[in-house]
């Protein structure tokens, strides 16, 4: 995964400068890492994931408002704790982008 090499570059050089936008990324790698955890076993607190999704969101609106929310951070916040407590798994797929 970059994203640790990407958010070790921000803590050290951007959080100054952007602190807002460095927080709300620290706290999608939170979500990130709990996600990977409890895909693979490691965990199985989803109440911990509901909390770690909500607190990004919370930063993420903060940050940057309502209007650039989109129906994947609203999914993603909402429905995919209970989609595992639910199924017991979560789904990965790759969205091929039309152009």
């Amino acid at each position: 995964m970059v994203y640790p090499i990407v958010l070790n570059f921000a803590r050290n050089r951007l959080a100054l400068k952007a602190p807002g936008e460095t927080e709300s990324f620290r706290r999608l790698c939170i979500v990130i890492d709990q996600m990977q955890s409890l895909k693979f076993g490691h965990s199985s607190d989803t109440a911990l994931l509901q909390a770690d999704t909500d607190s990004h969101a919370e930063s993420f609106v903060a940050m940057y408002g309502k209007t650039c929310v989109r129906p994947k951070l609203h999914y993603g916040t909402i429905h995919t704790a209970p989609h595992l407590e639910r199924d017991g798994c979560t789904l990965d797929t790759i969205c091929q982008r039309k152009r």
